[in-house]
């Protein structure tokens, strides 16, 4: 590794300008190379040291194309953006990592995404210009577009004085060129199995093309999950991981969760819950913990519509229910039955003109993007990235990626939000608390902005899946739990805290609670310990240094290795409730007033990393009230 790798991931903002400097001089202290030190201290992902290594020699991966940067990357690979040198045109390029190619399977995943996606032909699906294999990679060749995705506008309307409360007449048609982009994939047999706000590209359309004006053309992005539903693709490999179930949670439908086979009625629900979030401004189950979210998905209908948005029109608010429901028998049966049905809401809106969202707005653009900055969302997104590197767009509730590896989602039936059913005969009982309808995620995946490092490294990141995280590395970091959106702040008394965590290349990791605010800023607290497959709590007299069990290691479910795992900490009026997958890891009574308002994460001996941090306040529920219920 030379000073040029480490030049350029500071240019791409991979690594802080001031960590590099001490990586550098480091390394020249300890005569250790950059690369082993890098690695050693889990500072880039494998993904971020191939595009790096691809990036240095940018004319030597795909003949007759120039890459010039990254541009996002998924499950399959990186996508880059190039030039052409034949035809002088910068076009999008998607690559194996090289680190998967030993896996056989994936490259004919890969091939058979190509051989799929290149068989569409459609003006609001992204086109595929050429396919091939050179050195060991198989590329991926695609038509780049500049434009705006949906979540971004949506994200921008909140901003705005509209609130994210986008008009029937946008939505529709922009919804009505999803579903006939779409339906086309589905008479290739192709579902796509990820629709999503951040999938639908918004561009100016050519002129004279059929829309009304100041509607943009969408362009559906990323069939990397799409498979070919046919008896000969079921011989196949999916281009999906096997048992398991993908898609992004708000968005997802039911029997992708269970593991069902799937038709185009899952992308139809996946289209609805689109619909939902551009008009309401939040995506369906918006606020909720993910596992209660995937629960609910499975054993209830969807909230519908006028719920969270009382003006919507009787039409609407029908036709988004019938495209989410949760049976696919009793969901809209196929896009000519959708096409035709959301003509009818077209035509009763009566409207033939968007007067509150200018051409223009949809479509700015800005400067290239730059890989894995904490920055504004990246106006290019080409098929194949599932979320640009710099972060996939944050919307202010959490959204997003779905995380259904933990627990094991073939027993999601079972789940609650505290499955804590099998209490042992010490253990205090639960206050009865309801959610106050205040939560907050605590971590957006751009800054440290509300955290203070204590100790080690921590650095906003993404995962090889490019999901935002909280990377910290042998240290602790602490974060304040306050009510901000009233003033004064105050500390929350009741609540509930969930957050993913991977052990990654640590030996445990620790989360630290109920610290006496008299004792100082380092004073004892407990902590839920997890170390490999077990979890229990320990009293700590300080940030670091040797600590006392106070439970017995619990046993957790089965995981793969290197698994994210969900942990839940709660704390009542008494006690502090803890568990990780839905195991009860035990309580601990408070400490006594008064308590930090605060909590610390703590990693041992090397990196790991956290994500879907958010905190939501617990209220005690209120008198049942004698007026009847309304009808």
């Amino acid at each position: 590794m030379s000073r040029d790798f480490l030049s350029l991931a500071k240019e791409l903002s991979m690594l802080p300008t001031e960590l590099a400097e001490q990586l550098m001089a480091e390394a020249a202290r300890s005569g250790e190379t950059l690369e082993s030190l890098i690695a050693r201290r889990g500072l880039l992902s494998a993904v971020q040291m191939d595009i790096l290594q691809t990036l240095l020699r940018p004319t030597d991966v795909v003949p007759g194309y120039e890459l010039l940067t990254a541009l996002g990357h998924g499950g399959m690979g990186v996508v880059y953006r190039a030039k052409q040198k034949t035809l002088d045109r910068v076009v999008a390029i998607k690559t194996i990592l090289v680190n998967q190619m030993t896996d056989r399977s994936m490259a004919s995943r890969f091939e058979q995404e190509a051989r799929a996606v290149a068989r569409l032909k459609h003006p609001n699906i992204i086109a595929a210009i050429d396919f091939g294999k050179h050195d060991g990679r198989l590329f991926f060749v695609m038509e780049l577009v500049d434009g705006e995705d949906l979540e971004t506008l949506i994200e921008r309307q909140q901003k705005s004085e509209q609130h994210g409360s986008a008009s029937e007449t946008l939505a529709w048609g922009l919804a009505r060129q999803t579903a006939s982009g779409l339906s086309h994939a589905a008479e290739q047999g192709i579902v796509h199995r990820d629709i999503k706000p951040a999938n639908l590209l918004l561009v100016e359309p050519p002129a004279g093309f059929p829309l009304p004006p100041g509607m943009p053309l969408v362009k559906i992005a990323d069939f990397g999950l799409a498979f070919l539903a046919t008896a000969e693709a079921d011989a196949r490999t999916r281009l999906t991981s096997a048992n398991t179930a993908v898609g992004s949670p708000h968005y997802i439908a039911p029997e992708q969760i269970s593991g069902e086979q799937v038709d185009a009625r899952a992308d139809i629900y996946s289209l609805g819950a689109t619909i939902f979030h551009l008009l309401a401004g939040q995506p369906p189950y918006s606020g909720r913990p993910m596992m209660q979210i995937l629960s609910q998905k499975m054993s209830a209908e969807a909230p519908r519509l006028r719920s969270v948005r009382a003006d919507i029109s009787d039409a609407t608010d029908t036709l988004v229910a019938d495209m989410m429901a949760r049976r696919p028998e009793d969901r809209v049966a196929s896009y000519s039955e959708l096409l035709g049905r959301i003509e009818g809401v077209w035509n009763s809106l009566n409207s033939a003109t968007l007067t509150e969202l200018p051409l223009a707005a949809l479509t700015a653009t800005t400067d290239l993007p730059q890989i894995h900055a904490a920055s504004p969302s990246q106006d290019t997104v080409p098929l194949g990235a599932t979320q640009p590197v710099p972060a996939p767009h944050t919307l202010p509730r959490g959204t997003r990626r779905a995380w259904l590896g933990l627990a094991g989602v073939a027993a999601i039936s079972g789940l609650s939000v505290w499955a804590f059913t099998r209490p042992r005969r010490e253990a205090p009982v639960q206050l009865r608390l309801v959610p106050s309808g205040w939560s907050e995620p605590l971590f957006r995946g751009r800054s440290l902005q509300g955290w203070k490092t204590r100790g080690g490294t921590w650095v906003p990141a993404v995962d090889e899946e490019t999901a935002k995280i909280l990377a910290g590395t042998s240290g602790v970091i602490a974060r304040k739990l306050f009510r901000s959106d009233e003033q004064p702040p105050h500390p929350l008394s009741h609540f509930e805290l969930s957050l993913a965590v991977r052990l990654h290349r640590a030996s445990a990791i620790e989360i630290h609670f109920g610290m006496m605010a008299a004792d100082g800023d380092n004073p004892p607290r407990s902590s839920i310990r997890l170390e490999g497959q077990s979890s229990w709590f320990t009293h700590r007299p300080a940030d670091r240094g040797p600590s006392q069990p106070v439970t017995k290691p619990v046993r957790l479910p089965s995981s793969a290795d290197d698994q994210s795992r969900l942990v839940r900490l709660r704390r009542d009026a008494t006690h502090w409730f803890a568990s990780v997958d839905g195991q009860s890891v035990g309580t601990m009574p408070l400490a006594g007033p008064p308590e930090l308002s605060e909590f610390r994460l703590s990693v041992d001996d090397g990196p790991a990393w956290f994500s879907d941090i958010e905190v939501e306040e617990l209220v005690e529920p209120k008198a049942p009230s004698k007026r009847l219920p309304r009808l």
